[in-house]
Formats: C-alpha cells, sequence, structure tokens
C-alpha cells in the first residue's frame, strides 16, 4: 500500500510540473493584498481570478462577503494553536445577514484561513463546499457554519 502512494505522490507532482511548464491558469495566479491593491476584501474577490491569494493584512474590515470564486482568502498572520488571538477581523455588522456567502457551484473549492468571522446570521453561509481554516466564529446570530 505505501508503494502505491509513493507512486500516487509521483504522478501528481509530476503532472504539476507539467502544468507548471505548460502555463496552466495554476501557473498564472497572483497574490492580491488588501487593503494595499484593493481597498476591500470583497474588491479584492471581485477582481481575482480563480487560484488567486487573497492576503488580508491585519484589521477589521466591516463587510458582508460574497466568495463566489475558488480562491484561497488568507489573513496575513493568524495564530494557528489559538484563533482567538487572531488579529484579522471579519465584522458582519449585524444580525439581518450572513458574513460570508459562498454560492452554489463554487468549483474547486475556496479556502478561508486565518480570521476572526463575526458578526451576522451566520459567520459562513456555505451553498458549495469549502475549506476553513484556523478561524475563529463569534458574535453570530445563530450556529456559525
Amino acid at each position: 500500500m505505501n508503494r502505491v502512494r509513493g507512486v500516487l505522490s509521483l504522478t501528481v507532482g509530476g503532472a504539476a510540473v507539467l502544468a507548471l511548464l505548460a502555463g496552466s491558469p495554476a501557473a498564472q495566479a497572483a497574490t492580491r493584498i488588501v487593503p494595499d491593491d484593493h481597498r476591500t476584501i470583497q474588491a479584492a474577490i471581485n477582481s481575482a481570478n480563480p487560484g488567486d491569494i487573497i492576503l488580508v493584512r491585519p484589521g477589521v474590515y466591516a463587510e458582508r462577503l460574497t466568495l463566489n470564486k475558488p480562491v484561497v482568502l488568507t489573513a496575513e498572520s493568524f495564530d494557528p494553536g489559538d484563533p482567538t488571538n487572531n488579529t484579522t477581523v471579519i465584522d458582519g455588522g449585524d444580525a439581518t445577514g450572513d458574513t460570508i456567502t459562498i454560492p452554489a457551484g463554487v468549483s474547486p473549492m475556496p479556502t478561508i484561513r486565518g480570521f476572526v468571522i463575526r458578526n451576522g446570521v451566520d459567520g459562513i453561509a456555505p451553498r458549495s463546499e469549502f475549506v476553513v481554516e484556523y478561524t475563529y466564529f463569534t458574535g453570530g446570530s445563530s450556529d456559525q457554519i
């Protein structure tokens, strides 16, 4: 069984190298920095291409987001051991809407990493699969995910 895993790993790695050499969209991924390149997180999402990384500097961002693209939305710094210490906050503002909505049909899965997500009806309202890592949810009016 370990031998099969090694072969699969080599095959996947070889495919990644071939994709890079072929100039695939993954090879052209950009990093978009909020607020340096875009004033808001939503503006960065709107201008992003699939596979891009949206890097968000520490601060409080009073926004409701629609994550409608397969991107990596990541805080610049975060505490993987204790996400309550994270310093990048997405604040949905109140209990009348969701802080982050992921519509149906987003594929492959977007990733959300390293935030404090607070307020709103739900922290994340998913209609598609997604990955969330090192994130702390607080202050929502229903269950957060």
